[in-house]
């Protein structure tokens, strides 16, 4: 194996690496995210992230209404501005 063809194995093992350890995480996060937007319903806890708690009483195409205790404010968000779900487990 000459010079060159060495340093073409060693990028391409790099590019292998860097593909394995950053991108497929990153997909798979991003796949699992759009699948909980996706399955989004009434009534639902969810935390924004802005860091704010709430229950969803409104889910339009993009955004969702939340109502946000002890006042009962509402708030328009979209669904983009949605960290995570609560649920029960999270809850205790």
């Amino acid at each position: 194996m000459s010079g060159g063809q060495l340093q073409i194995l060693i990028l391409v093992g790099i590019l292998v690496v860097f593909y394995g350890v950053l991108i497929i995480p990153e997909k798979k996060r991003r796949k699992t995210y759009n699948n909980m937007l996706s399955e989004l319903k009434v009534n639902d806890r969810i935390i924004t992230r802005g860091g704010l708690i709430g229950r969803i009483v409104i889910i339009e195409k993009d955004n969702v209404i939340i109502e946000v205790d002890p006042d009962n404010i509402r708030l328009t968000f979209s669904k983009q501005g949605i960290s995570s779900l609560l649920t029960e487990e999270s809850n205790m």
